[in-house]
């Protein structure tokens, strides 16, 4: 099943190969969570390669966004370091969150704080990297 998109508006075309890394990855994550009981439903793709500028990760193919603010701390926490080990240092993941939002103490180790609009996990191939896939 994998990863669910929150909309018809979440643009999966131009992901570039790092991108389409990004999603089989995020995929297989999102099963394994929820066959373990981590998770209740699969996580959900908020943003692809849409709505930023022409020089933004997104926008190249190279990022995606996941939402968070339907899970617990715990189950965020489960989400960032599942994807972080399954990723390699090839790949970012952030957990963003808005200046001034209130953050779960448990959670602060986590948080990113940048323009956003909601907490959610930023994944991209990391910055002045290209992604490689003989060595994910």
């Amino acid at each position: 099943m994998g990863a669910t998109l929150k909309d018809a508006s979440v643009d999966l075309a131009g992901l570039d190969a790092g991108g389409q890394w990004l999603k089989a990855v995020l995929d297989a994550q999102s099963d394994a969570l929820v066959s373990a009981g981590t998770l209740q439903a699969p996580l959900v793709i908020t943003c692809g390669c849409e709505g930023h500028g022409p020089t933004d990760p997104h926008t190249l193919g190279h990022a995606l966004d996941v939402r968070t603010d339907d899970l617990t701390p715990a189950q965020i926490r489960a989400v960032y370091v599942a994807l972080v080990e399954a990723l390699g240092r090839q790949f970012t993941v952030l957990w963003e969150v808005a200046p001034g939002a209130t953050v779960p103490p448990e959670l602060a180790d986590l948080a990113y704080v940048g323009p956003v609009t909601a907490p959610h996990l930023h994944l991209q191939v990391r910055k002045g990297h290209t992604f490689d896939p003989a060595q994910p």
